[in-house]
């Protein structure tokens, strides 16, 4: 008895859903009946002398309330309707540009007569059967869960029980319910409501029919191909617009990652690279340089979308810095050899093993030390002024050194007052070194190929950044 009444119980339930989802079917049949009325007059609306009074009326309530919305409970679903209101008050406006002439349907004329009532109820019948077909699936869209998982849920106290329940819940109730349909007063309540359903739905495809053809009977065959054309054009836009924004979402998608894995990575090393090419010259910052992103990039596939010109230019710049790199050593070599033969000949000093210019924040009259200093060979290989020393500090002695016979040789720059002083004897010194390394073809080639460095980092950098700009 108890599972008797526990179909009766589902029974009811459906029924409730169903006369539901009728009256939901009705609801959207009448409300696209009248979209359809206002769309077949909306051009002789337009034309009314009450046009814009009414516009206004609605534009502006309906806007204050949206604006005051958006922090309110309702607001969602008021956002909701606005949208969709929009969508539609878009399709009335391609109406007007469209030109469709003033009432294709024919509904509700001046005059209504019997044609006019027979177009409408074909129209509402012909919206009202989809309406239901699809309200009636939503129905049985989603089953009920079982009874007894619903009654361990509410009244199980016991998680153990609860827990070895719904591990089985699934058999179970497969096999509730394959008991429950081989009872007889089950089964054939069961079949007839099956049948009655696809006979409902037989009927409403006879209905359907008919609908469409007396609504081209009274419209005109030609009118309702020009509809139903319209709204196949319709629909294809809307699925071409719908791939359309598929394939740039997915080419945007695509273009993020190809930004966040190759384009940003090479183009921050490349700028930092240019960075430190121009530290070397402006301030003699001999700092190491590297490609190693340059040099891993090749191994991500994404590498290999780039335009086969860029790829060719990045391995190209990468080969530069390799050179570069390469030629410092000797070009110091080469520079420290020019540095102590123009110490010896200048100053007159022999065997001359290594040449200092001295930098310090303070110092006394005779000082022959400072307090940091190195030899200035990185200043005669870019061309850049020796005399030039972080903010604080200032070069004060040129000191010539001799290890085997710790002889030493101190030329004063400054004073402690900080005056140039000897200016004459160092400009004679400095100036000499340069024109031997500007004579000297590995300095030069070097030389040569840091501004090509500086210029090619420049270049890659404004290219990638404005190939970021169009990927984004």
């Amino acid at each position: 008895m108890s599972r008797l009444g526990r179909v009766a119980r589902v029974l009811k339930s459906k029924t409730k859903e169903f006369v539901k989802a009728a009256a939901k079917s009705l609801y959207q049949t009448t409300t696209a009946l009248v979209a359809l009325i206002v769309s077949d007059n909306i051009l002789q609306f337009t034309k009314s002398p009450y046009y814009t009074f009414s516009l206004l009326l609605i534009g502006v309530p309906t806007g204050i309330v949206l604006f005051y919305s958006h922090d309110k409970t309702w607001g969602v679903e008021f956002k909701k309707l606005f949208n969709q209101t929009a969508a539609w008050v878009l399709g009335t406006i391609a109406i007007v540009l469209l030109g469709i002439p003033e009432k294709l349907l024919g509904l509700f004329t001046a005059t209504l007569s019997t044609s006019n009532a027979m177009v409408v109820i074909a129209v509402f019948l012909l919206m009202l059967v989809p309406a239901t077909v699809f309200n009636m699936a939503d129905i049985f869209k989603e089953s009920d869960k079982p009874t007894a998982e619903r009654t361990n849920k509410q009244n199980s106290g016991n998680s153990q029980r609860e827990s070895s329940f719904n591990n089985s819940s699934s058999s179970g109730s497969r096999e509730r319910l394959r008991a429950i349909l081989q009872k007889p007063y089950v089964r054939i309540p069961l079949i007839l409501v099956i049948l009655l359903y696809v006979g409902f739905v037989i009927v409403l495809i006879f209905i359907a029919i008919s609908s469409l053809y007396v609504l081209g009977t009274l419209i005109g065959i030609s009118t309702l191909q020009l509809l139903t054309g319209a709204i196949s054009a319709g629909s294809a836009v809307a699925s071409a617009t719908a791939a359309i924004l598929i394939w740039r979402g997915n080419v945007r998608a695509r273009n993020r990652v190809l930004i966040d894995r190759v384009l940003g990575p090479v183009y921050s090393e490349i700028r930092h690279i240019r960075e430190l090419l121009d530290s070397w010259k402006s301030k003699a910052n001999e700092i190491a340089v590297s490609t190693p992103f340059l040099k891993q990039v090749p191994s991500d596939w994404l590498y290999y979308t780039l335009d086969e010109k860029l790829r060719n230019e990045l391995d190209g710049f990468q080969g530069i810095v390799s050179e570069l790199v390469g030629q410092r050593d000797l070009c110091r070599n080469v520079a420290s050899d020019i540095l102590i033969k123009t110490a010896s000949t200048v100053f007159d000093v022999h065997k001359v093993s290594i040449v200092y210019l001295w930098r310090s924040h303070s110092w006394v009259e005779g000082q022959t030390h400072g307090e940091n200093g190195s030899m200035p060979v990185w200043q005669l290989i870019v061309a850049s002024s020796p005399l030039w020393a972080p903010s604080g500090y200032y070069v004060h002695l040129l000191q010539i050194v001799d290890f085997d016979g710790q002889h030493q040789f101190s030329l004063p720059i400054l004073n402690q007052n900080k005056e140039r002083i000897n200016l004459n004897e160092f400009e004679k010194f400095w100036n000499l070194a340069t024109n031997l390394a500007s004579q000297d073809t590995t300095i030069v080639s070097f030389r040569q190929l840091l501004d090509q460095a500086i210029a090619e980092s420049s270049r890659l950098e404004r290219q990638l950044n404005s190939e970021i700009k169009r990927l984004q």
